[in-house]
């Protein structure tokens, strides 16, 4: 009888434990279905920072520096026929802080050099000689020359790689210290690109050197035209941009805690996963009024950087990275939280359909000034319609009167490369042009026209801007591009930003017009 109490007294006991595991088993399962249909994979507009890369890297064919040499030869020759003269390059210096031992980061070596090179060439303060420039293919020979390291150097920074190894990797036929440059070339006629830095990395200001601006002018046409193998790395480096830029997207959009540096630092973390470890440039990454900030300094207020964006303010992305020395290009514009307003929706469509303006016009054979006109045409149009002018005046005359520099004050576009600004041979500028262009437009380069040819790469990059200061400045003449603009309409999106979208553009060399940022 006291056996049966007992059992009887435990029966609620078991039941209440078994209640309770099935409770916690319950909860566990809810849990890990939570996790699992909370995922990016179920919801992928949910923010998810990646921790590996999905992208295919180009094939690794060999280095690309015997197609470039070949080509820096024969262009070489055209302007120097039957010159014995050697070419001296320097690899460039690491800056540091004034009064500081300490070196800033993100140094890589002069685009030249990496032409000739290769991508992977990372020796600071060497010399390059080039040797039978003019000649063959087989008669180019390149001598490096080392800067001379300490014992504390090569202690705390690693010493150079042996010879054989740099003549293997980098296709050089000899490796000498720097002390020996000056015998080396005494008697010799001797042209530089830049005799300020050749000077730095020999230690001494030689005679015999000349500085050459036909000699630029050499590389500059030599790396104008891509190789397959080069598109091939500016479409793996603008690819990784687009990716980035795409996350970035979902966090301007869906993030909880998003501000200017945190979207930066982003931008960068997700490039490195994927071998871009240097940025093109530095990030540019606007809210609000600084997305008119043409080349705003990303974090350079701290206050600024740090701030929560608002809900609704335009957010401007201009990032990207570089993949073996090759740099892409590529912005975006969003809305934060994506609560666009019919203002900022306004300004954004017509910046998108300027840029396919563009896109259309661009085909091998088309000069560049056709390209442009097409975009501005498009943009003023849309300005037109959102009544940003005076009425009565058509495309033509507000074209020609350069008032779209108002509110877009810079080119369409530029060639990239081994710089994101590659530059463009001297023959193809546009002198007369340069004069009519107003003076507050942030145009470094001068303009230039010339038919698009295959191996060619640029960027499409429409934009429109309100900026204050400019707008005032405008303003204050009405006699002059001031007189255009329908104020009333004007003054009431003063704190909206700005919006811009670029894209990288190529010519295959097989004729084929591909976008290779989206």
């Amino acid at each position: 009888m006291e056996k049966t109490r007992a059992e009887s007294s435990g029966v609620p006991a078991v039941r209440k434990l078994r209640t309770l595991r099935f409770v916690a088993a319950l909860l566990a399962a809810a849990s890990a279905l939570a996790v699992f249909f909370c995922s990016s994979h179920w919801f992928p507009h949910i923010p998810h920072t990646p921790n590996h890369c999905p992208l295919s890297k180009p094939p690794h064919d060999g280095p690309l520096y015997p197609e470039n040499r070949a080509r820096y030869q024969s262009i070489f020759a055209e302007s120097f026929p039957r010159s014995e003269a050697l070419v001296a390059l320097a690899t460039s210096s690491r800056s540091g802080r004034l009064e500081s031992d300490m070196e800033l980061g993100g140094w890589r070596t002069s685009s030249n050099v990496l032409y000739l090179l290769g991508g992977e060439f990372t020796i600071s303060d060497a010399v390059i000689l080039l040797e039978g420039s003019g000649g063959g293919a087989e008669s180019l020979n390149i001598t490096l020359f080392l800067p001379n390291q300490t014992e504390r150097e090569t202690i705390f920074m690693g010493g150079f790689p042996r010879p054989k190894v740099l003549r293997a990797e980098f296709g050089v036929k000899d490796v000498k210290a720097m002390a020996d440059f000056a015998s080396y070339v005494k008697g010799k006629q001797v042209l530089t690109t830049s005799k300020d830095e050749l000077a730095k990395a020999i230690r001494q200001d030689l005679d015999i050197v000349e500085e050459s601006a036909e000699l630029q002018q050499v590389f500059i046409q030599a790396r104008f035209v891509k190789s397959k193998r080069e598109l091939a790395q500016l479409e793996y480096a603008s690819r990784v941009a687009s990716w980035a830029h795409k996350i970035i997207a979902r966090h301007i959009k869906y993030g909880r805690h998003v501000n200017e540096l945190a979207l930066a630092s982003l931008f960068e973390h997700l490039s490195t996963l994927c071998g871009a470890r240097l940025q093109a440039y530095p990030a540019i990454v606007g809210a609000g009024g600084h997305a008119a900030v043409l080349h705003y300094r990303t974090g350079e207020n701290v206050t600024a950087g740090y701030a929560p964006i608002d809900s609704g303010a335009l957010v401007l992305v201009d990032a990207a990275g570089e993949y073996g020395g090759y740099a892409s290009d590529l912005t975006r514009t969003w809305a934060r939280s994506g609560k666009w307003t019919k203002k900022t929706k306004a300004l954004h469509a017509a910046v998108m359909r300027a840029q396919q303006a563009a896109i259309d016009a661009f085909e091998e054979g088309v000069e560049t000034s056709v390209v442009i006109d097409a975009a501005y045409r498009s943009l003023l149009k849309s300005l037109i319609h959102m009544r940003f002018f005076v009425e009565g005046h058509s495309v033509d005359e507000l074209l020609e009167a350069g008032v779209l520099y108002v509110f877009m004050p810079h080119g369409l576009g530029h060639p990239v490369g081994l710089d994101v600004h590659d530059p463009v041979p001297s023959k193809y500028e546009l002198s007369k042009v340069a004069r009519l262009i107003p003076s507050f437009v942030t145009q470094v380069a001068p303009p230039t026209n010339f038919k698009i040819f295959r191996g060619y790469a640029a960027t499409l990059e429409p934009g429109l801007y309100l900026i204050p200061g400019l707008l005032a400045q405008i303003k204050s003449d009405p006699t002059g591009l001031g007189r255009f603009i329908n104020w009333d309409v004007v003054d009431k999106l003063a704190d909206v930003g700005g919006v811009r979208n670029e894209d990288v553009v190529i010519i295959t060399h097989s004729g084929k017009k591909v976008i290779i940022t989206r």
